[in-house]
């Protein structure tokens, strides 16, 4: 196997442990399942069972939740 350090004009890849990457995306992805799940609670108690209305009212959710955690991760950011 060859070693990437040795072959010339190939630097070699630190790997860094980069938490604000790794937070950066959990307050997204926590906001899009809690947006998702209240979503779809509204709209089964508006709505009834319908699937296709449970789903609408999932994936809106989700993409609330996931504009509202973007907002918020980018705020972290700025902070920092």
């Amino acid at each position: 196997m060859p070693e990437s350090r040795g072959r010339h004009k190939h630097p070699h890849h630190h790997q860094t442990n980069d938490r604000k990457h790794k937070r950066k995306r959990s307050a997204t992805a926590v906001m899009s399942l809690f947006a998702a799940l209240l979503g779809v609670i509204v709209v089964f108690i508006a709505a009834g069972s319908d699937p296709l209305w449970l789903v609408v009212g999932g994936v809106a959710g989700a993409v609330i939740g996931y504009l509202i955690g973007h907002s918020i991760d980018r705020t972290l950011e700025k902070k920092e």
